[in-house]
């Protein structure tokens, strides 16, 4: 299970994911990346999950997710979708076949700005109890527009294990929304928002067994966008892998970056980099970069491994 918290106001998208891989009989681990950036033809979404965190081989969803969209140039809506019906295909019976008595159903939530205007998605599939039934959820949730001449209040989402205690005492949705709208007015920047999402984590993480100290929080607005990983309410300086799974209009945007340079050829110049210095990264090599963009695969796979 995990926390994801999605918020939305009229000018900025958030989404917080913790980092917990938990399964019965082994150590939880906290360097899951539980998050998928999408850029669409008409608009962009952050997007989340809970439930299943690794396959049956360790893979992330995360990684799937950007499968199944990559080679496809959709609206966020459509985009969505996609993802719905291919986790209710696909997702589902890869978890049905792992047999697991922790894991009973999937969470995909998402915050957007399409077309200017903040959306919320929510994606959810659940099996109860005594139930070999799956109960299918998949809810748009749209502000206004044109926007009152009194702005909504921002839109609030939780989803996962760490969603409970958060349900029970809303005390902590006021003072996020104040810092929300504080970011908005331009009275406070982007870390200040991803620090207290990292603190509401931070608390939730002490209280639920499944919900990891580690989280990541991203963030997309006029003013830009961007992601940073903490540990507790600090910034994670040993996160691991620092790359988010990104689709941009169909491209796999790690893929591509890949392409330019090898994930070796990075790990090499951070290595040989000096204390406090960035890592020069070597020349271009022309031939072979083309020889890897000529390599990409650029259609979806919806294929669970």
């Amino acid at each position: 299970m995990t926390l994801v918290v999605g918020v939305t106001s009229p000018k900025s998208i958030w989404l917080l994911t913790d980092r917990r891989l938990s399964a019965p009989g082994r150590t939880p681990t906290d360097r899951a990346r539980k998050f998928l950036m999408l850029e669409t033809t008409d608009g962009r979404s952050l997007i989340g999950y809970s439930g299943l965190g690794a396959t049956a081989l360790g893979n992330e969803p995360g990684d799937w997710m950007s499968r199944v969209l990559r080679g496809r140039n959709l609206s966020v809506d459509q985009s969505i979708g996609v993802l719905a019906q291919a986790a209710k295909e696909r997702l589902i019976p890869h978890i049905e076949k792992m047999r697991t008595n922790t894991v009973r159903g999937h969470v995909i939530v998402a915050t957007a700005q399409v077309n200017g205007k903040p959306e919320v998605f929510h994606v959810d599939m659940h099996r109860w109890p005594h139930s070999k039934q799956y109960s299918f959820l998949h809810t748009r949730y749209e502000v206004p527009h044109p926007l009152p001449a009194s702005p909504t209040t921002p839109r609030v989402i939780a989803a996962g294990s760490g969603a409970i205690p958060l349900d029970a005492h809303r005390s902590w949705m006021r003072p996020l929304l104040r810092m929300v709208r504080a970011y908005d007015d331009e009275r406070v920047w982007q870390w200040a928002v991803a620090r207290h999402l990292a603190q509401i984590n931070q608390r939730v993480a002490k209280i639920v067994p499944t919900v990891g100290q580690r989280c990541i929080v991203s963030w997309f607005s006029n003013r830009g966008g961007g992601h940073e990983f903490y540990d507790g309410d600090e910034i994670d300086n040993t996160p691991g892998d620092r790359r988010i799974p990104q689709i941009s209009l169909g491209v796999d945007s790690l893929a591509f970056m890949d392409a330019i340079f090898t994930p070796e050829e990075r790990m090499a110049a951070l290595q040989q980099a000096e204390p406090g210095r960035a890592p020069t990264l070597p020349p271009f090599d022309i031939d072979a970069i083309n020889a890897r963009l000529g390599a990409l695969v650029m259609k979806p796979d919806e294929s669970i491994e």
